[in-house]
């Protein structure tokens, strides 16, 4: 007698969620005169044209990609901190004063000259100071290139 009274609630549930659904195609509001609805065909898609932001310069008709290295963050690479026991630190212009962030990883040797520009994303990380660097706040460097 349980198992049927408790098949007879979930069928009951069932059917009452299933009838609370709308349709969003077939609004029956009759106070929404408005509302249209739209059918896409095979032959409708074929017909759109998706150009991408950033389109291969080697196809026809291909737009001029801005520089992809615009958008990085520009800073220098500085050993000032290094006495005090800091390796080196990324410098970047914040208004009228400047920030210094500390790269986890040690940084390559072709871009680990004190005074070199680069551009570098980032991320920040939420890890004590290394001991020595007591200004600045520790980052993750995702991706480097020397600056122009």
């Amino acid at each position: 007698m349980k198992k049927i009274l408790f098949a007879l609630t979930v069928v009951a549930f069932t059917l009452a969620s299933c009838k609370g659904k709308k349709d969003v195609n077939n609004t029956s509001d009759s106070s929404d005169k408005t509302a249209t609805t739209a059918t896409v065909t095979p032959t409708d898609t074929a017909k759109k044209v998706i150009t991408p932001a950033y389109s291969d310069p080697d196809t026809v008709g291909a737009q001029t990609s801005p520089d992809p290295n615009a958008k990085m963050t520009l800073g220098k690479v500085s050993h000032k901190y290094i006495k005090g026991g800091c390796t080196s630190v990324l410098l970047v212009a914040n208004g009228n004063s400047e920030e210094v962030l500390i790269p986890k990883d040690k940084l390559a040797k072709e871009f680990d000259v004190d005074g070199m520009s680069v551009r570098f994303d980032y991320r920040a990380l939420r890890m004590p100071n290394p001991s020595g660097c007591t200004t600045g706040r520790v980052i993750e460097v995702l991706k480097m290139v020397k600056a122009q």
